[in-house]
Formats: structure tokens, C-alpha cells, sequence
């Protein structure tokens, strides 16, 4: 039961939604808000990977402007030059060196590359040039990755408890400091988080189903939680629609949709995270956050997102087009 729940857990946080029944517990999915945040305009300027990405699902680039994206269904990690030339790509289904069940998150640090495989605890490392360098095991298997200013690797975790869900590791993979989130629960979906790592080392962490910024630091120190206004404070649970009558699922309750979960951050301190199914326009209105977490603006998408980075030019790449381009877009402060 304990890895049928972490198997669950990973495939509902990127493919909700499912074939549901609703239940008593469903809940209001609109959203209102009367905060007065800046709106911020958007210009788009590229497109890549169109016939070239089959299924993106990470996305970072790096000091010389080139882009490395995931591509979970043809099992590759692939390198763009700024106007989209593709100029190498590596790996193949397998478990070996630069092999993958599915290229998943990926984070860039000053050296190397970092990529987790998908709903595993698996982690390769790869130079910027994507030559495998190594590979090790997280404790639990893997919701994102992030570098910090001193270039230490921060994995978040799917768990079941009030364990520590978010760990840093050494070069080996080797855990050496830990964060027990405050609102980890025995519910897996009240579990599901993300998180960013600004630029002065805060860590911010959101959460899917409850309506809950955390703000660390990167020494562990907490300093406080807050929620979005205009949003529920917990998404609403609907029943799983189990159309073989199975025994163990016949009373499962899902959520009715994600508040948060896609977050990134810029050099300015800045947090960006998509409004998802209780948004006005879920999946393209991103919101803007300071570093203590009080919302300063709000950007609109013309098309859904699967994904979003902030690059180091204040530009916002975008997963986009079920997951087969990514659009590159230029924010205008």
C-alpha cells in the first residue's frame, strides 16, 4: 500500500485530472480576489522545439544563453542555442549511465546539471556539454530540484509522514541537512508541494491542495507561512470514479483540482507561480510575489502552461502545446 500511494501520489501531480465522481466534500472552484497587484506585460519572443520536443517536463538554461530542456518521451535531454538550433541531446530508455524511465525536473548549478527520472528517487549528474558525470538515490522519489547561492542541491520529496521532505545533498548524494515542513500531513495530496530557492538564499515552498506559502532559509530556519488571498484554504476532494469496482480504491476522495504548484523565482528576489484549477484563468495567470511572500503582480499567459523558469535575463520560458515547445517570453518591468 505505502509505494501504491507514492506511485499515485507522483502520477496525480502531473496528470490530474482523472475520470472523477463528485462527492459532498467538492468544493467552489472559482476564485476572486480584490488585492490590487500591479498587472506586468509579457512580449513574446521564440518558440523552440516545435518537431524537435515530444514530451518536455524541465527546463533551465545556462550562462551562455543555451536552453536545456527534458524530454520524458523520447528519453532524452536536449540542448537549444538561444534561437532554437538544437545542438546535442543525449540518453535512452534504460538504468544505466545517461539512461532513463523518463527524464523528469532538471536544475542547473555552477558546475553541473542535475536530473531526476521520473516518479523515482534517481538522480544523474551531467556536465554542461551533457557528458554523464555520476548518478545516486534520494531518500523518497523526487518532486523538483534546486541549486542555492553556494551551489548545494536541494531535492523536495513525496513522503507519507512528517518526515523530512525537503533535503540537501552532498556532491556523492549523500543527505546532510533536512527540512521538516510545517504542513506535511498523513494525507498524500495535503502532502504535494513545490518550491523555489531565491537568490539571497530564502526558500520558498507552496503547496498543491492547501493554500500555504512557507518561507526558510537555506540553514533550516523557519521564519513564517502565509496564503494567497482570493484562494480557498484547501482545494475540495471529489470521489475517484473506479469503474472496475476495486475494493481498495471504491472510496478514495481526490482533489478537485490544484491551487499551486508550478513556481519559479528571478534574480530580483521575485517568486512567479501559476494559478492552477482555482485561478480565473487557470493555467496562464502567473502571480508575483515578493520574497516575504505578499503578492506585488500579476501576468497573463496567452496559452496554458505546463511549466515555467525564470532565466537570468528576466525572461519566462514556458512549457507549452502538451508539452511538445517551449515559448520563451520577455517580462516588461
Amino acid at each position: 500500500m505505502r509505494k501504491w500511494l507514492i506511485v499515485y501520489y507522483a502520477f496525480f501531480m502531473m496528470n490530474y485530472p482523472y475520470s472523477l465522481s463528485a462527492s459532498d466534500e467538492s468544493a467552489d472552484t472559482s476564485a476572486t480576489t480584490e488585492t490590487i497587484i500591479q498587472p506586468i506585460k509579457i512580449r513574446e519572443m521564440n518558440i523552440i522545439g516545435e518537431n524537435q520536443i515530444y514530451g518536455a517536463y524541465g527546463i533551465t538554461c545556462l550562462a551562455d544563453k543555451s536552453l536545456i530542456v527534458t524530454d520524458k518521451l523520447d528519453y532524452k535531454i536536449k540542448q537549444f542555442d538561444s534561437n532554437g538550433k538544437l545542438l546535442r541531446e543525449i540518453g535512452k530508455k534504460g538504468r544505466g549511465p545517461s539512461k532513463f524511465s523518463g527524464p523528469y525536473v532538471i536544475a542547473a548549478g555552477k558546475k553541473n546539471i542535475a536530473v531526476a527520472d521520473f516518479q523515482s528517487p534517481r538522480v544523474q549528474m551531467f556536465s554542461f556539454d551533457l557528458t554523464y558525470i555520476d548518478e545516486f538515490y534520494a531518500p523518497a522519489p523526487i518532486i523538483n530540484l534546486a541549486y542555492d547561492k553556494n551551489d548545494d542541491l536541494w531535492i523536495a520529496m513525496g513522503v507519507e509522514d512528517e518526515s523530512e521532505s525537503l533535503v540537501k545533498v552532498n556532491k556523492k548524494g549523500e543527505v546532510i541537512a533536512g527540512i521538516r515542513l510545517k504542513n506535511i500531513r498523513r494525507d498524500p495530496f495535503d502532502n504535494l508541494f513545490n518550491f523555489t530557492i531565491l537568490k539571497d538564499g530564502t526558500i520558498i515552498v507552496v503547496y498543491a491542495c492547501q493554500n500555504i506559502l512557507e518561507k526558510w532559509d537555506i540553514q533550516g530556519k523557519f521564519y513564517c507561512q502565509k496564503q494567497i488571498p482570493g484562494f480557498p484554504q484547501k482545494s475540495g476532494r471529489i470521489k475517484l470514479h473506479d469503474s472496475n469496482q476495486q475494493r481498495n480504491n471504491r472510496n478514495l476522495l481526490v482533489p478537485n483540482g490544484m491551487l499551486f504548484f508550478k513556481i519559479a523565482s528571478d534574480t530580483l528576489n521575485q517568486v512567479y507561480m501559476v494559478g492552477e484549477d482555482y485561478s480565473l484563468k487557470p493555467l496562464m495567470d502567473v502571480f508575483i510575489l515578493n520574497k516575504d511572500g505578499d503578492l506585488t503582480g500579476l501576468l497573463e499567459l496567452p496559452r496554458e502552461s505546463n511549466w515555467i523558469y525564470i532565466d537570468a535575463l528576466q525572461n519566462l520560458w514556458s512549457i507549452e502545446g502538451n508539452r511538445k515547445r517551449i515559448v520563451k517570453y520577455k517580462i516588461l518591468q
